[in-house]
């Protein structure tokens, strides 16, 4: 309709096109990349969400929308990670004590040992990590949203959980680290930028941020589109590539960024499963990212 339509248009069929163009603006705000603020495209529709990939080709980042509220995230984690209960059905694992060994092993190829170093585990979970580099002779916190997670960390007398940063800063006002690890984290964060700043803010000037995230470009999340578990977990709000997660970082204020050889090696997998993972990361197609950055 030109605008001389428009004008010469009824009261009543003015009213239905600027509700019309009201929904198709508020459309296009609801699919703004959240990152660069660039126009997105929906890619997966699912039964919890919609996912949307930024058609900027700088960024393509993948990002739920409509998100959870708070109170359906607290059960959605009640229900899958931390069951309340005693006996109570986990559903989805935390990190193991296999990942995070793997995870820390490729962490002291590049600092060489982290004894004595100051660590905070960013969603730490059931405190696999904390227990872990405690034993290795460090001083290490954590921050972690579930307080039944939290509860469990204190009951087992290796470390203490904060509920948030601004709890850590409060109680810890000098706190300063030598190293934050998120060790599978990032992808549940509302606006990672926005957190992984603040974390830089508690990062030691020659200090490491050390994360892992699922690879969207992996062969599985190829494979499985839609279907892929990591898309289709509730709790995860982003999901990440190489390109992506870069670009998110060094919007937090990170100067120095590098991607770093993947891990390959996986709990149960036998020797060919292991030579295909080291096949598929020569192409890109690994199953996560492990990235590290600094000030």
């Amino acid at each position: 309709m030109s605008s001389r339509e428009i004008r010469h248009a009824s009261p009543a069929n003015n009213r239905a096109v600027l509700q019309v163009a009201t929904k198709a603006a508020s459309d296009r705000a609801r699919t703004t990349c959240p990152l660069c603020e660039l126009e997105s495209k929906p890619v997966f529709r699912l039964s919890h969400t919609t996912i949307y990939e930024c058609r900027d080709p700088r960024c393509r980042l993948q990002f739920a929308n409509p998100q959870l509220d708070d109170a359906e995230l607290g059960r959605a984690y009640a229900a899958l990670y931390y069951p309340a209960e005693d006996g109570g059905r986990v559903v989805l694992e935390n990190a193991t004590d296999f990942e995070v060994r793997k995870f820390l092993s490729a962490i002291e190829n590049h600092v060489g040992s982290l004894r004595g170093a100051r660590v905070l585990d960013f969603g730490c979970g059931n405190g696999v990590l904390l227990r872990i580099v405690s034993e290795m002779g460090t001083e290490a916190v954590g921050i972690e949203q579930s307080e039944t997670a939290r509860e469990h960390v204190a009951n087992s007398g290796y470390g203490r959980a904060y509920a948030d940063l601004g709890e850590l800063k409060k109680m810890q006002p000098s706190a300063e680290f030598d190293f934050i690890m998120m060790c599978d984290a990032v992808e549940h964060l509302r606006e990672p930028w926005v957190d992984l700043a603040g974390l830089r803010s508690v990062l030691a000037p020659r200090g490491r941020l050390f994360m892992t995230t699922p690879n969207t470009k992996s062969l599985r999340s190829r494979l499985s589109g839609a279907s892929w578990d990591q898309r289709y977990n509730p709790t995860h709000f982003y999901y990440f590539h190489s390109q992506s997660l870069t670009k998110v970082v060094r919007r937090a204020g990170f100067g120095n960024v590098v991607e770093l050889r993947p891990i390959t090696e996986y709990r149960h997998h036998g020797l060919m499963r292991r030579a295909l993972q080291h096949g598929l990361a020569r192409f890109g197609l690994h199953g996560g990212l492990l990235f590290m950055a600094s000030h």
